[in-house]
């Protein structure tokens, strides 16, 4: 997937600390809050191929960088 800059992007993540830019390119962030809890939404969209695996059955993977699985939540948006 490749990410996307939605209209309610208002923030931009840079690479972390010593990570190359070539290895990890800005990505277009919105920053808000839901119930009080501060939230960081970034936005994906599928290639033609993806979409037709995803159409057919198959599944979104998210993959977390280190050795816990931070709290999300994948939705659709628009």
């Amino acid at each position: 997937m490749r990410k996307h800059q939605h209209p309610a992007c208002n923030s931009v993540l840079g690479a972390p600390p010593g990570t190359p830019i070539d290895e990890c390119a800005a990505l277009p962030i919105m920053r808000g809050t839901e119930h009080g809890i501060t939230t960081v939404t970034s936005f994906w969209t599928p290639s033609p191929e993806e979409l037709e695996v995803l159409v057919g059955g198959g599944t979104v993977a998210v993959v977390i960088m280190g050795i816990t699985h931070a709290p999300i939540r994948v939705e659709v948006a628009r």
